[in-house]
Formats: structure tokens, C-alpha cells, sequence
């Protein structure tokens, strides 16, 4: 088995990232320097770790969420991870954008290049990882509900 990803995220040369009780960082109340192609390569291990690792966790997440949303009818919840860490995998910068720390298209994430501590480059990455990472009965979930079950697993979106 591969290392922790919270260990593993305090042995990559120029990181530092303080974690909580849940998948995401503890966002700290820094600002961390622009977000580089070097960053952002540091960073991408460690969202591939968390989404490996926490698999169990983040597929429970969606299926609470569908059992919640659609009570009492049998509704089937699929997740792709290896199609969420090939996205992780090929993230690229965007340019610039001051409205957004990072978005996706389901096919590609991009991330800003603006200033971020390391916990909200990691949480950023991850968050856009989360993003079209499930579907509920062959058809996407809508972003509001995505939003959601991000948000159980400890995002502060």
C-alpha cells in the first residue's frame, strides 16, 4: 500500500499542508505565492493519493446523497476515479483568472494562476477532480448537487 497522502503530502520538496479530520485540507488563512506549472506538478500526486485512497469514503459520500435526494426508489450511483485522476493527471493552468481558483469541463481541469496556499491548491484540485466524478442512473448530477456532497466530504465551496 502507498503512504498516507497526508504523510506523503509533507514530503513533497515545497509543500506544506495542514490537514482536518476530512478529504480536503484545512484551508489556513494564508495566501501562499501564484500557482505554478511547478505547483501545481507537486501538487497533483496528492490529489491522485486522496482519490485512491479515499475511495470508499467518496463513493459513500454520492451514495448517501442519492438515497437522501431520492427516497425510497432504487436509483444506481457509478463513480469513475480512474477517469477523475486522469483529469487530475493532465491539469493544466489556465490563464488568467482573478473569479476562479479552477473549473472543468468534465474533461479537463484547469487551474488559476493566481495566488494560493498549498491546502487550497491541493483542495482546489481536488474539488475539480470531484467534479463529473459520479453519475446516478446514467445521467450527471448538476453541480448544486455536486456542490453538496463536496461539501460532506469537507470542502468549504
Amino acid at each position: 500500500m502507498a503512504m498516507d497522502y497526508r504523510k506523503f503530502s509533507n514530503t513533497v520538496k515545497g509543500m506544506y499542508i495542514r490537514w482536518g479530520g476530512n478529504i480536503f485540507p484545512d484551508y489556513r488563512d494564508v495566501s501562499g505565492p501564484n500557482v505554478s506549472h511547478k505547483r501545481l506538478q507537486r501538487a497533483k500526486p496528492i490529489v491522485v493519493l486522496i482519490l485512491q485512497q479515499e475511495e470508499k469514503r467518496i463513493t459513500q459520500a454520492f451514495v448517501e446523497f442519492c438515497k437522501g435526494r431520492y427516497r425510497g426508489q432504487n436509483r444506481v450511483v457509478t463513480l469513475d476515479f480512474k477517469a477523475a485522476i486522469e483529469r487530475v493527471k493532465d491539469a493544466k493552468l489556465q490563464p488568467d483568472n482573478e473569479e476562479r481558483y479552477g473549473e472543468s469541463d468534465g474533461f479537463t481541469i484547469w487551474i488559476a494562476r493566481m495566488k494560493m496556499s498549498d491546502e487550497e491548491l491541493v483542495g482546489t484540485l481536488l474539488h475539480e477532480a470531484l467534479h463529473c466524478i459520479a453519475i446516478i442512473d446514467n445521467k450527471e448530477i448538476c453541480a448544486k448537487d455536486e456542490h453538496q456532497v463536496i461539501r460532506e466530504l469537507g470542502d468549504q465551496c
